[in-house]
């Protein structure tokens, strides 16, 4: 069964627009950021007293959770901070102020669009 020209432009146009809106509704949603899960044994097992969050964007939860692991390897000892790239990633962090023995801190992990952000609280 063959279709008519008039019959095939309509269906082409048709799959045109199906796919321009397609392209068009993927294209206009941002890469979300996406929160890892992890139980609160996980978290201590990361380096520091407590990883209290993990979000990633770009990147599976994985990889964000092996970038968090090496960031704190990186840093060293409770009150050490780390300088350089850790699994490709180049990393700044910052720090409240040390309260009662304990600070919290906000790092961030990027590589091109990829990006890893944690919060964590350390006990020093």
């Amino acid at each position: 069964m063959s279709l008519s020209v008039p019959a095939r432009r309509l269906l082409t146009g048709a799959a045109l627009v199906a796919g321009g809106l397609g392209l068009t509704a993927v294209g206009a949603t941002p890469a979300s950021a996406a929160n890892c899960t992890y139980s609160a044994k996980v978290g201590r097992s990361f380096g520091p007293s407590y990883v209290t969050s993990i979000q990633q964007s770009g990147t599976s939860c994985a990889t964000a959770k092996k970038v968090v692991k090496a960031f704190h390897a990186c840093r060293g000892s409770k009150t050490g901070r780390c300088t350089k790239k850790v699994r490709s990633y180049r990393c700044t962090e910052k720090r409240g102020k040390t309260y009662q023995g304990q600070f919290s801190a906000k790092v961030t992990c990027t590589r091109g669009k990829a990006r890893v952000v944690h919060t964590y609280s350390e006990f020093v």
